[in-house]
């Protein structure tokens, strides 16, 4: 199989080079090399050896990736997989010296798209979603969860709008954008303090979001051994501050220490919490239909289905701009937790999860994360180490 895999892997890579113009030339030469560098290793070693190499480089998948799909963002009549995700990756779990090259992938697609192209304060929610990871050795894997759902109910925004301006207020505006027109220096002006003045002035009330639905969807193994049903409701909210003065913004206690090092970069001229990176949380209730989990027939002698609580947060904010390259934090926490689990559910610690990730990123380059606790399917807490490039279309 890692022969043909390695085959279809340079048949593909040089029939895309000799197809490309000149504009793509350069982009391709840097993989062009890298294949180059497995032409010593052809003479006198195993064929299995050098396909060993290829497999276990998550650069050459996130090259392929994107010169076979890239012209795909581009094409009106692919807007679907405008928001997929990939990323390849080699992970190891903290109980095992062996790597596994994989894929983990984030799909999200809002089926009432058309709808939200005017703003609009409430309105009808569609979406489609998908997420997991893949080893390409299953067994390797120690993150054996997938997911699909899809969810229908109402959002709506609260806030954010502008009052009618007085002539009070508009003479403080002039006033505030000739005092930025009047600073030549860039530096100075992208970290003056008169930008959250004019926010003020402008008087841009907190921002708020939320969504209410119901979703059905499916959660299962990479090798699909493992799957159940899942329907319910969800709450979702969120919340902007635009001036990073207000007492909102400083309710932002995730952010101070990312704020410090933004000062110490010297990203930021101020150490400022980010009103506009506050947590996005997630609260549901679903009904789960173990369908197909053995071992929790086993222990239950019964796929009766259950009722679950379901916790989800999501924090995002800028660490720092490096050669005006910028730097993400992300963290993500999960928490699941079956209502009147049977005791020998709860003997087995299958009643409760949770899991805690965060990674260090570039904007759609690379990535390394760590990730601790344990998801649906999974019967022991692993600590993982990620490391990789990601791709978005």
């Amino acid at each position: 199989m890692k022969r043909v895999i390695c085959f279809f892997v340079m048949a593909l890579v040089i029939g895309r080079l000799h197809a490309q113009d000149t504009a793509r030339v350069t982009s391709l030469e840097s993989l062009k090399d890298k294949l180059g560098l497995f032409t010593p290793f052809l003479e006198g070693t195993k064929f299995k050896d050098v396909a060993n190499l290829i497999l276990n480089d998550p650069v050459m998948y996130n090259n392929l990736w994107g010169r076979v799909y890239n012209n795909l963002r581009e094409k009106d009549s692919r807007q679907v997989l405008k928001n997929l995700n990939i990323q390849f990756k080699t992970f190891q779990a903290n109980d095992s010296n062996k790597t596994s090259l994989g894929l983990g992938y984030n799909w999200n697609y809002d089926i009432n798209r058309k709808k939200n192209t005017d703003y609009e304060r409430s309105g009808f929610l569609a979406k489609l979603m998908a997420e997991g990871n893949v080893a390409f050795k299953k067994e390797l894997n120690p993150l054996d969860f997938q997911q699909a759902k899809i969810s229908f109910g109402r959002y709506g925004f609260a806030g954010g709008t502008v009052n009618k301006s007085s002539a009070e207020i508009t003479a403080s505006l002039n006033a505030i954008n000739q005092k930025l027109v009047a600073i030549d220096d860039e530096d100075e002006l992208v970290n003056s303090p008169l930008w959250n003045e004019l926010t003020e002035a402008m008087d841009i009330k907190n921002h708020y979001h939320y969504e209410l639905g119901a979703l059905a969807g499916w959660e299962g193994s990479q090798d699909f051994k493992k799957s159940q049903l899942t329907y319910g409701a969800q709450f979702r909210v969120s919340a902007k501050a635009y001036s990073n003065r207000n007492a909102l913004a400083q309710l932002n206690v995730l952010d101070y220490p990312f704020a410090l090092i933004r000062y110490l970069t010297g990203t930021d001229g101020t150490i400022e919490p980010y009103g506009a990176s506050l947590p996005i949380v997630t609260f549901g209730i679903d009904m789960v239909n173990p369908s197909a989990d053995e071992e929790r027939k086993v222990l239950t002698g019964n796929e009766d289905q259950f009722a679950r609580f379901r916790f989800e947060a999501g924090f995002r904010t800028l660490m720092a701009d490096v050669k005006t390259m910028p730097i993400y934090f992300n963290a993500a926490f999960r928490y699941f937790n079956e209502f009147n689990a049977p005791g020998l559910v709860k003997q087995a610690n299958l009643n409760r999860f949770s899991y805690f990730t965060c990674s260090i990123s570039g904007s759609d380059t690379y990535f390394a994360s760590y990730s601790y606790g344990k998801l649906p399917f999974d019967r022991t807490t692993n600590a993982i180490y990620e490391l990789g490039f990601k791709l978005g279309l």
